[in-house]
């Protein structure tokens, strides 16, 4: 079966446009712990600092997850499959794998391991717990100094933790990226 090549570039162009949103949501972090208090104060008058920081680390965590979905559902159809209703994503992709006959060399496929890394299964979980789940936030209301949130069990600064989420991301998906150009000669034509 031939790979679909358009929606291989158009899952790898989602992944990349996801990659974006996490590092505008870390700039926005970044603004506020730079920027000075009358500033932000305009900015979001009438939000509570707790609220515009865990809603960047919420962009944050489910652009990073859902590029990497992207990565996989690429490689998934890279390999000649059709997912069924919706597209493979990390999490599904070993039923998927194992139901089907993936043709691509071993060094694209391990790139999908990254799902049983502990790096991985945390950002999961976490990304499930800002969905999901009630939050402990940190925060003066009022103030200007980044809040913590928890993460994993440890109260984590924000600005700290989306550049570590947004890095961890775009890490993986240049790993991915490198990994499909390295192919060599049996690369797709047009990819």
């Amino acid at each position: 079966m031939q790979a679909d090549l358009d929606r291989v570039r158009n899952l790898l162009s989602g992944a990349a446009f996801n990659l974006a949103e996490a590092r505008i949501a870390h700039g926005l972090l970044r603004w506020k712990a730079e920027a000075d208090y009358d500033t932000i104060r305009r900015a979001v008058a009438n939000e509570q600092w707790d609220v515009f920081e865990t809603s960047a680390i919420d962009a944050c965590l489910r652009s990073v997850v859902t590029a990497l979905d992207l990565g996989a559902a690429a490689l998934f159809r890279l390999g000649g499959l059709q997912p069924g209703r919706s597209e493979t994503d990390l999490g599904r992709w070993d039923r998927e794998v194992a139901s089907k006959r993936l043709r691509l060399p071993v060094f694209l496929t391990r790139w999908a391991e990254l799902r049983n890394s502990p790096e991985y299964r945390e950002l999961r979980e976490r990304r499930n717990e800002a969905t999901h789940r009630t939050r402990e936030v940190a925060a003066d209301v009022g103030a200007s100094a980044a809040v913590s949130i928890d993460y994993g069990g440890v109260s984590r600064p924000v600005l700290k933790l989306s550049e570590e989420i947004a890095g961890y991301g775009r890490r993986k998906f240049h790993e991915l990226c490198n990994a499909i150009l390295d192919w060599g000669p049996e690369t797709p034509v047009g990819l």
